[in-house]
């Protein structure tokens, strides 16, 4: 499958650099694959007048909250005495059963950080050991095998795309011929168990004093991800208590959006589109207090 290959490999180049940069980082971003376009990391860093590895984008493809609480719990908040921020994109199909799926495909190559042999014996499976540079060198067969299937050329793989602060950058424009919509099934309500996972997240960076900001991401004018205004409404009213029940902020994203033509699809951003994003997130946090 193309989304265990690509998030797979992304995770791993993910963790390894968030590792490296740890003790430099102030501004942490978590989110998904609209979170890894939208969000610039190096564009952030210069408006607040941040080194630029004091910004770090942890997004990656297909990336749920219990993938989010993984990859922290494996670099350890505790090697980031730095930071001060957290931002978390909160995509709500991600809180949905049905924005998921891939969970369980996921976990057999990134198994939970706590509690090898149980979930082994919890879960039949021996994916806790398995060689990590094996498993890099599968995901990478896996994408370059489904690009190859679906006639994408060999090199073209978005890891490659990766920034050295993590996220990506794509120049790419979209045919203006083409209208954006939602690629999925409207939106119901959320699963309070996934709003557990993403609780469990936010109490990480909490637990030591580090500040969190819930926020939503860009998406295409016209585009509708709920099926219907109760379900939009119990979302933002659901954040906004998680956000009182943990200390964080809801500030979800307003405003100005960035200009059609830079939109890949219904929320995936281009390199300026992301810039116009990153630029309006900072007057959205302009009413926080700033950053050291």
């Amino acid at each position: 499958r193309i989304v265990y290959g690509t998030s797979l490999a992304m995770y791993m180049a993910v963790a390894d650099r968030l590792t490296e940069r740890a003790p430099e980082i102030r501004v942490l971003a978590l989110g998904d694959s609209l979170a890894m376009t939208e969000f610039q990391p190096d564009v952030f860093a210069s408006d607040h007048g941040l080194p630029a590895q004091a910004v770090f984008n942890a997004s990656y493809l297909a990336q749920n909250f219990r993938s989010s609480e993984n990859l922290v719990r494996q670099v350890g908040v505790e090697r980031m005495p730095e930071l001060q921020r957290v931002l978390i994109f909160v995509n709500p199909r991600r809180l949905t059963p049905a924005g998921n799926v891939d969970g369980t495909v996921l976990s057999v190559a990134i198994p939970e950080q706590s509690g090898i042999l149980r979930q082994m014996r919890d879960e039949k499976n021996v994916s806790p050991l398995l060689d990590r540079s094996r498993l890099y060198g599968l995901s990478r067969y896996l994408v370059s095998a489904s690009w190859r299937q679906v006639g994408r050329p060999p090199s073209w793989d978005q890891v490659e795309y990766l920034m050295p602060q993590g996220g990506v950058v794509f120049d790419a424009t979209r045919p203006a011929a083409e209208q954006p919509g939602y690629l999925y099934e409207p939106l119901g309500m959320v699963s309070e168990e996934l709003v557990g996972d993403l609780k469990r997240v936010v109490n990480l960076f909490r637990s030591r004093n580090v500040s969190v900001v819930l926020t939503t991401n860009a998406l295409y004018p016209g585009v509708r991800e709920f099926a219907n205004a109760e379900a939009a409404a119990y979302f933002a009213t659901r954040m906004e208590r998680l956000a009182g029940e943990t200390g964080s902020e809801w500030l979800p994203a307003g405003g100005g959006q960035p200009a059609d033509s830079d939109f890949l699809d219904y929320g995936h951003l281009n390199r300026a589109g992301g810039t116009a994003f990153t630029h309006r997130l900072r007057d959205r946090l302009a009413s926080l207090p700033p950053l050291r």
